[in-house]
This record gives C-alpha cells, structure tokens and sequence, in this order.
C-alpha cells in the first residue's frame, strides 16, 4: 500500500509537470515563431533594441539640470551612422549623460550647454569602422530634438521606459527606424526617409505628425487629444486602437450647414468631399493622406481622412461624426459601429465590404444610381454617400461583438 502511494503520488507531480511547464515552454515556442513570422513579412529588419546593448561604453558628456527635468536634447549628426540609445531613469533623477562604445568617435562629438538645452553634433567621420553606438540617459521628464543618420530606439530601463516630453524626429538615411515603449507629448514630430516606426505599448499626444517616404507603422494604442496627421507615400500602418476627441454636432443643426444635401441640384461627389474634408479639419482629428498604403485600425474613433490612390483599408471597429474615405483603386473593409452626422466613402476602382452595427441606423445614399438604400431617406438620421465608380458593393449587417468571447479566442492561442 505505501508503495502504491508513493507511485501514484509521483504520478501526480509528474503530470502536474508536464501540464504546465510543457503547456509554457509551447507558449514561449508559439510566440517567437509569431515574432519570426512578422519579422520576415516586413521588407524592413527590427533592431532589437534592449538586447543589442554594447557593454563598453565611455562617459563623454554629463549635465546636472538645476530646476528639476525639464529639459532637451538635441543631436544633429551628419557625419557618421550612429545608432542612439535612449535610456529613461527615474523621476527624481535630474541628470543627463551621454555614452560612446568608441573611443575615436567619442573623440568627434562637439557637446555645448544654453539653459536646460544640451545640444550634440558629429565634427567629422570617425576612423573607427565598427558599428557606432551612444547611449543616452535622460529623465523621465525630458523633450527630444534628434536628427540622426541611424536608428533611434529606447531601452528599457531599470525602473522605467516612458518618456514624458515633446519629441521632434529625423531620420535622414533609408533603412533605419524608431522604436519606443510609452511616450506622452504635447507634440510629436517625425520624419522617416525610408525605415520603420514602432510603439509597442502607447502614444498620447495633442498633436502627432508623421512623415514618410516608404515604411511601416506599428502602434498598439494611440490616443489623440487634438489632432494626427500621417503622410505615408508607401508603406503599411498597423494600429490596434486610435482614439482621437472630436467634436459633436449641436442637436438642430441646420441641414444648410451640411456638406451633404440630397437634392436635385445638390454638388457633385467631389465638391462634397472638399467640403466635408475642410469641415473636418476645422475639429480634432485623425488624416491618413498617402500614394500606396495598407492601413489596418482595429478601433478607430474620431473624425477622420483617409485617402490614397492605391492600397487597401482595413476598418473593423469605426466611430465617428464626420467621415472621408477616398481611394483610387483597391479594397475597403469597413464596419461602421455609430455614425454621428455624415460621411463620404469614395472609390474609383474596386470592392467595399461594408458592415453597419445592428445597433445604428443611418441613411445609405448610393450616389452614381442616385437612390437610397432601404426604405429610403428617413429625416433626423446620419447620412452616409458611397461613391463607387468601377466595382462591387457587399452591404452586410455586422455581428454583435462579444468581447469576452474575443479576448478567450486570443488567450487560447497564445
């Protein structure tokens, strides 16, 4: 009997191993063959910042800041391919220092003081033909202003990687990109020849700007208290949640004041789309203007542009008051949870798949047949015009999401 007890009380143990510790090692295995998948899929390779840190690096450069964080940085170097390291530290630290892994480029920098502004720039090229690096610890509280030839990436810290500060970004040499974890700003400027821009967690600002020659955007939450403007003339945006304020329309508003009036003499599709664009640019919002572009939102709220003469939008989740969707030749998908005033969705060449909550009621005004969808126009409610010159309309009503359901299915297959 204790014989047996001792057998099947290592029974149980042993399967407890196997369950668990097994059932994590897949996990873990799951997860890096999704990490390598993505990774051969981007014509752009990731840096990976937090475990490339070379471990030879020599002070150059500190400064003790007098009243607290405030303060910036700036860099402009032109001369050699550095890649910047940003390591944030925590808040009472008031110190910023500055790191080379060379000892000749070290030798290159020119470093000068004004206030609560450090400012840093490359003499000449270095002789040193090794992969340059700097690293640079700030505070939490600090603002960027970095003009570099090569990447830019944060690296997470002991204690923490957010960085709370205006940034102003320019990356002048194709192939590079920026990465950071959690950023909050009043402004956010960049600018990207050709490379990457990732934001693994969060980005808040009043007013976002990106510039893009050819790249992709990878951003899992952006919220926008003012406004986001994105030109991206080749390339693929991939954000998980856009949240923008906008502004709502007053109860009674005259329909004069509408940039859509259905009527015999009404504009055409064209002059509908200019005005209600400039409408949208009078409120917080979010423009996505670019040549030939994926763009894949999961959740998007606010007032919104989107236009491109190629490419394809992918729109699961969309809320909004004032709408523009404009694309020469490509596909749409698009599911529409609430619509508050009106919106336009033109395209030239192609297919719109698109889905309306059960929950919203709206006008559907089909503008080349000039008819409604339905039981036609019903006075007080929002008005939606598609526009499709060449192609195919698939009109569905959207499923009820179940959240729980969806967040179960995700945990399943990690």
């Amino acid at each position: 009997m204790k014989v047996s007890f001792l057998s099947s009380k290592f029974l149980f143990f042993f399967h407890y191993f196997l369950v668990n510790y097994l059932s994590l090692f897949g996990m873990q295995i799951s997860k890096l063959i999704q990490k390598l998948r993505v990774s051969t899929l981007s014509p752009f390779p990731r840096y990976n910042f937090s475990s490339q840190i070379p471990q030879d690096y020599d002070l150059v450069f500190e400064k003790k800041h007098q009243y607290g964080q405030a303060g910036t940085l700036h860099t402009n170097l032109q001369y050699n391919k550095i890649k910047i390291h940003l390591k944030t530290i925590w808040e009472d630290y008031a110190l910023l220092k500055l790191y080379s892994q060379s000892k000749d480029l070290g030798n290159k920098l020119s470093f000068r003081e004004e206030e609560n502004n450090c400012y840093l720039e490359d003499t000449e090229p270095s002789q040193d033909q090794k992969e340059a690096y700097l690293l640079a610890e700030i505070p939490e509280y600090y603002s960027l202003d970095i003009k570099n030839r090569d990447s830019v990436g944060f690296v997470k810290g002991d204690v923490s990687s957010k960085l709370f500060g205006n940034a102003n970004l320019e990356l002048t040499d194709p192939g590079n990109e920026f990465q950071a974890s959690k950023i909050k700003s009043e402004y956010f400027d960049v600018k990207i020849n050709k490379g990457a821009f990732k934001i693994s967690s969060f980005l808040e600002s009043a007013q976002f700007n990106l510039n893009c020659h050819e790249g992709n955007l990878d951003i899992k939450r952006l919220g926008l208290s003012g406004t986001g403007e994105f030109q991206v003339e080749k390339g693929t945006l991939n954000i998980g949640s856009l949240y923008c304020g906008y502004h709502f329309a007053q109860k009674g508003e005259d329909a004069e004041a509408r940039s859509i009036n259905i009527s015999n003499d009404m504009k055409s599709i064209e002059e509908m789309i200019n005005d209600l664009r400039e409408r949208i640019k009078q409120t917080q919002h979010t423009k996505i203007v670019g040549q030939d572009i994926n763009v894949n939102i999961t959740h998007l709220q606010g007032n919104t542009i989107i236009e491109s003469e190629a490419g394809n939008y992918n729109l699961p989740n969309l809320e909004s008051e004032l709408l523009v969707l404009k694309l020469t030749k490509g596909e749409i998908k698009l599911t529409l949870s609430k619509l508050r005033s009106e919106g336009i969705i033109y395209l030239k060449d192609g297919t719109l798949n698109l889905g309306i909550d059960p929950n919203t009621r709206i006008n559907i005004y089909l503008s080349k047949e000039q008819r409604f969808i339905g039981k036609g126009f019903e006075s007080g409610l929002p008005i939606l015009v598609v526009h499709i010159e060449n192609g195919k309309l698939n009109l569905e009503e959207a499923k009820k999401r179940d959240i729980f359901a969806e967040l179960k299915q995700k945990y399943n297959k990690q």
